[in-house]
């Protein structure tokens, strides 16, 4: 347990001083007419760098969404939520190491795409977000991929890091064997006071973290523990 304590809390400086991450989402998966899911994928993404993306979002006219149906850019849209649903996205333990990566390379079999390619489409997303109507462009944009690249750009504006309660909010999806693990996995990106107030120590019972949190939220966030409280029993 000591050096389990000792290597989590090792990690934020693995990640932070890394020289490339490899996100690796598994092998090439081909659909039902055998066509490669991730090459179609990958090659909309990088169609998105020479293309501005309101002329690839199907509206609501017919003719433009049959339009773009022929080109195959509803298969495309499709292919880039699968690839941002995959099982790799689930776990709790690569949420600190795509966020303090300075440099990320996803791979999918033998294809292979920068983080800043999906960090630009969720931008674009996000600027289209309010008037679109289009299910798969905000299911992409609601992903785990897009709410990692969120906290990669506020990690960027502010290097002291968040409160540790809305850390576990924002990544209260994330899977992981131990509940402990969903503070001790977001370490790494808390602020100093809560790291002090909270430090790493796998011999606490799970009730003895969750009032070390919520204790440390009333006295020094913004009281988000009061509204946890009073909505759940």
């Amino acid at each position: 347990m000591m050096e389990r304590n000792l290597i989590v809390a090792r990690m934020g400086d693995i990640y932070r001083n890394t020289t490339r991450v490899i996100v690796w989402l598994g092998r090439e998966r081909l659909d039902k007419t055998g066509q490669d899911d991730a090459l179609i994928a990958i090659s909309f993404l990088e169609d998105t760098k020479r293309r501005s993306l309101a002329e690839l979002i199907p509206g609501n006219e017919s003719k433009r969404q049959s339009q773009l149906q022929q080109k195959g850019y509803d298969r495309a849209w499709q292919a880039v939520l699968n690839l941002c649903q995959s099982h790799y996205w689930t776990g709790q333990w690569i949420i600190q190491e795509a966020v303090l990566a300075t440099n990320i390379i996803v791979h999918c079999g033998q294809l292979k795409f920068t983080w800043g390619v999906l960090s630009r489409l969720f931008a674009q997303l996000e600027s289209h977000c309010q008037e679109m109507t289009f299910e798969i462009g905000i299911a992409i944009w609601s992903s785990v991929p897009a709410t990692l690249d969120y906290q990669r750009l506020l990690r960027k504006q502010d290097q002291d890091g968040s409160p540790i309660l809305d850390l576990m909010f924002t990544n209260a999806d994330a899977m992981c064997v131990d509940v402990c693990d969903k503070v001790f996995g977001v370490h790494s990106l808390i602020k100093p006071c809560c790291r002090m107030a909270v430090p790493i120590d796998y011999s606490k019972t799970p009730i003895h973290l969750c009032c070390e949190v919520l204790d440390h939220d009333f006295l020094c966030d913004r009281s988000k523990g009061f509204a946890y409280v009073q909505n759940t029993q």
